[in-house]
């Protein structure tokens, strides 16, 4: 935004000061992310054991 600023202010009137994010802001992004992934690679690791486990083959 840092690029747009002046436009953003003279158009429409937005004023943007400081970081985009603090640091804080983007651990917190950081943790949803990760568990995100992580709870996301539950079902589909469950779902292609029970694959695997009804006789389909991994086709490389």
């Amino acid at each position: 935004f840092y690029f747009l600023s002046s436009w953003l202010e003279t158009t429409f009137g937005f004023y943007f000061t400081g970081s985009i994010l603090t640091y804080t802001e983007v651990i917190y992004l950081a943790v949803i992310f990760i568990s995100g992934i992580l709870i996301g690679l539950i079902p589909a690791i469950k779902s292609a054991r029970s694959a695997l486990k009804d006789g389909l083959a991994i086709k490389l």
